[in-house]
This record gives structure tokens, C-alpha cells and sequence, in this order.
């Protein structure tokens, strides 16, 4: 197998948050309330964090962080609980960046449940060549970035102590 060791260590690691700067809805001729599509603008896009999207024909798949926490917050289960609305009805939202370019897009078509502007998404795997060729196109500042790590996680040497006390750095 061929593999770039720099890009499958380094995506994994870590996860975009945007948040919604602005909606628009597009409505089907019929009118009904089931045929809409809805445009975001995020606070990001390709000329920054997204710029894979670009030089490495990635695909980003966007995740609201409400259910993003759900997924990795909620630790006992009873059987059957998803913490996530099964009857929530989807809709085509297409996602685009801040600069007003006709490139900045980020996903087209993606099937979602209906998000306002300031909630948060998220991007899994963005660690490989996201903010390394980020640039300030149009006037628009580079992604701010933060670092958090699992209390679980000792960062010297990777592995999981469970019963050992990690110092915080707050």
C-alpha cells in the first residue's frame, strides 16, 4: 500500500467549527413547504480552512455541532436512544464561504435538517493542509485556531490512563 503518512496522521485530528453567518431559502415553484433548499454562508471557505476542497478534491461533510455533542457527549445509552430527532425533516443546503467569490463553495446538494444563522457546524478531518495554505483573500482574516485534548489523553506519549490524573493547563 502507498500512503502519505503526513495526511493520514494529521487529518484525523482534528475538527472545523464554523458558525452560520447568514441563510438564504430557496423555494420550489409549487410553493410547498417540502420543496425548499437552503444556502448558507459560513465564516469560512475554500480560500481559507477549505482550501483542500481546491487542491485536494475533498469532499467536507457538514455536521451541527448539536449533534456533533450528542454523538460524543452522551456516554450510557439506554437501547435505542440516538440523542439525535429521527423525524427531522431534510432538505438539499448548499454551504458557501465569506468572500462572495462564485468558487467559495464548500457542499452542494448536502441533505440536512434546517439550521439558523449563528449555529455552529462542524467539520471532521480537517488536520491535513487546511490552515498550512489558508491565505487572506478579499480582505477575510485566516481561521482562528484552538487547541483541546481529551482529559483521557496523555499528550507525552498518546496512550489512555485511566486511573492517572492529567495536570490542566487553564
Amino acid at each position: 500500500m502507498i500512503a502519505e503518512p503526513g495526511r493520514s496522521i494529521a487529518t484525523a485530528w482534528s475538527t472545523l467549527f464554523t458558525m452560520i453567518q447568514g441563510r438564504r431559502i430557496e423555494q420550489e415553484r409549487d410553493g410547498s413547504p417540502a420543496a425548499r433548499k437552503f444556502l448558507y454562508y459560513l465564516n469560512d471557505g475554500v480560500y481559507g480552512s477549505f482550501n483542500s476542497i481546491m487542491f485536494d478534491h475533498a469532499k467536507p461533510q457538514p455536521l451541527p455541532v448539536s449533534r456533533l455533542l450528542l454523538e460524543h457527549l452522551v456516554l450510557e445509552k439506554p437501547m435505542g436512544f440516538t440523542g439525535l430527532d429521527t423525524d427531522a425533516r431534510l432538505f438539499p443546503a448548499t454551504f458557501f464561504g465569506l468572500t462572495c467569490d462564485s468558487m467559495d463553495v464548500i457542499v452542494e446538494d448536502f441533505e440536512l435538517e434546517e439550521l439558523n444563522v449563528g449555529q455552529w457546524v462542524a467539520f471532521k478531518d480537517m488536520g491535513a493542509y487546511t490552515a498550512a495554505a489558508a491565505s487572506t483573500f478579499n480582505g477575510m482574516p485566516k481561521a482562528m485556531v484552538y487547541y483541546a485534548r481529551s482529559p483521557e489523553v496523555d499528550h507525552r506519549n498518546h496512550t489512555r490512563h485511566v486511573d492517572e490524573k492529567i495536570p490542566s493547563y487553564a
